[in-house]
């Protein structure tokens, strides 16, 4: 990442600005079904593209299912 650097244990560790990128809401609720409580990350494809990982735990109250969701190309982030 552009401009941080990096810290060895123990040392005091930088911290970063946090910016709105996009609300995820409206992706998770796409699938019309259960709207998973805990996203639990993101990653960027080959080809640039959002995804997001959401993971239920499998408590009983949830389906336990795992959901890959395409949130579009990176690109628009900026």
């Amino acid at each position: 990442m552009k401009g941080v650097t990096s810290a060895a244990h123990g040392e005091a560790l930088p911290v970063l600005k946090k910016r709105f990128a996009m609300g995820i809401l409206p992706a998770m609720a796409q699938a019309k079904g259960w709207i998973m409580d805990k996203p639990e990350g993101l990653t960027v494809t080959a080809d640039g593209q959002l995804i997001l990982v959401t993971d239920n735990d499998g408590v009983d109250d949830a389906p336990g299912e795992t959901q890959l969701i395409n949130l579009g190309p990176v690109s628009r982030l900026n």
